[in-house]
């Protein structure tokens, strides 16, 4: 039987999921937060909402983030569950890329879990909505994880150019809310239901891995 960190993974996003929300509540409805995301006046300023929003926003990027690494590795297992040569799960898991060049096929696909999407697929069509939201969400992880840095330049007419050290991603800077996981969450949820069509993932002493429940509020 295939064993991986699956579950580990799983609970680390039901864990940062549950910590993102109870900071939610504290500020949830209120009058500074609704002022905050919509930029409207600061005061008057709530020193201590503030600082649970931005609590907030740090704990819901580690979530973005790590059900990205969660998701990924549900394909790693299924790549690992399908493939029935070892050799082959192994390259297709540690060199995706490689594999799709040397095959010239997935030319549109630009990160490692789209590349592992297309080989587990096996297949000449390739759905190129799936290939787009798994780029998509390898993206954001890597905007999370991957800092790169940026450079404020002050005019004398008080405006400022925002330069950034990077070649990838959008340059728009992001504050990760609560409110924004249910969209996250459907996209990851996409994609898994996508992989357990092709290749069902079993893991012994495991529930269903499901970003849906995380939507609805069922862990």
């Amino acid at each position: 039987m295939i064993h991986s960190s699956i579950q580990d993974n799983w609970m680390r996003v039901e864990i940062m999921h549950s910590v993102a929300q109870s900071y939610y509540l504290e500020t949830n409805d209120s009058d500074f937060r609704e002022r905050m995301i919509n930029r409207g006046d600061l005061f008057p300023f709530d020193a201590v909402k503030y600082n649970t929003m931005e609590k907030e926003s740090c704990i819901v990027g580690m979530v973005m983030a790590w059900s990205v690494i969660a998701l990924e590795s549900y394909v790693n297992h299924a790549i690992a569950e399908r493939l029935n040569n070892q050799t082959s799960a192994i390259m297709a898991i540690e060199f995706p890329r490689q594999i799709t060049d040397k095959l010239k096929i997935g030319k549109s696909a630009k990160s490692e879990l789209a590349k592992k999407l297309i080989i587990l697929a096996d297949d000449d069509k390739q759905n190129v909505e799936y290939i787009s939201v798994a780029d998509e969400l390898s993206e954001i992880r890597n905007l999370i994880v991957h800092d790169k840095p940026f450079e404020l330049l002050e005019f004398e007419d008080q405006e400022v150019e925002i330069t950034h050290f990077r070649s990838r991603g959008d340059n728009s800077e992001t504050r990760h809310r609560f409110d924004h996981l249910s969209d996250f969450y459907r996209k990851c949820e996409k994609i898994r239901s996508y992989v357990t069509s092709i290749s069902p993932v079993v893991v012994m002493g495991m529930s269903e891995m499901s970003f849906t429940n995380l939507i609805n509020g069922k862990r």
